[in-house]
C-alpha cells in the first residue's frame, strides 16, 4: 500500500473504530480478516460514508488490484479519508437542485426526468434503486412533489 494514506485505527474513536471493525469482518468471508479491495466502496457506504465512484476507485488504486485482499489497518485508512473528505449535502441543497428541473414551476418533477437525472447525471443509481425510491410518491398525472420527496427520503435515510 503507497503512504498516502498511512495511519492506525487508533485515531479513530474507539466506539466508531469497533463498529468500522464488526462491519469489515462481516465483510470477510474467508475468514482471515481481510476483505477483497473490489469491497471497499461497499464497505465504506454500509458504514455511512458515501464516497463517489472516483474517490473509490482513488482508494482501489493504492492497492495493487481488485481481487488483492486487505487488511482492517490499511482499510481504515480509507475509511478515514473518506470521513474526511465527506461533505453532507443538506436537504435545501436537494431540493434547489431538482427544483431546476421544475418546469411548470409548481414544487414538481415529472417521474421520467426524475428518474431520467437520476440514473444518467453525476452518481448514477441503477433503474432498480430508482424504482424503489420513487415508489408511492408520484401523483396520479405522474409527477412528485419535489420537497416532499427529499424530505421523506432523508428521514427513510436517517432511521436507517
Amino acid at each position: 500500500m503507497r503512504t498516502e494514506l498511512s495511519s492506525t485505527s487508533s485515531e479513530i474513536d474507539n466506539n466508531l473504530s469497533q463498529y468500522a471493525r464488526d462491519i469489515f469482518s462481516s465483510y470477510d468471508t474467508i475468514g482471515d480478516d481481510k476483505i477483497y479491495v473490489e469491497q471497499l466502496g461497499e464497505v465504506l457506504r454500509v458504514l455511512d460514508v458515501y464516497p463517489t465512484e472516483a474517490d473509490i476507485k482513488k482508494y482501489q488504486s493504492y492497492f495493487d488490484s481488485p481481487e488483492k485482499r486487505i487488511t482492517f489497518e490499511e482499510f481504515i485508512s480509507c475509511f478515514k479519508d473518506a470521513r474526511k473528505n465527506m461533505k453532507p449535502v443538506s436537504m435545501e441543497e436537494i431540493i434547489e437542485g431538482l427544483s431546476h428541473f421544475d418546469k411548470e414551476d409548481n414544487g414538481m418533477i415529472n417521474v421520467a426526468e426524475l428518474r431520467h437525472i437520476l440514473t444518467t447525471l453525476g452518481e448514477r443509481l441503477k433503474e432498480s434503486d430508482v424504482d424503489k425510491l420513487i415508489e408511492g410518491h408520484a401523483d396520479p398525472e405522474g409527477n412528485i412533489y419535489i420537497a416532499q420527496f427529499v424530505k421523506e427520503i432523508m428521514e427513510t435515510d436517517l432511521k436507517m
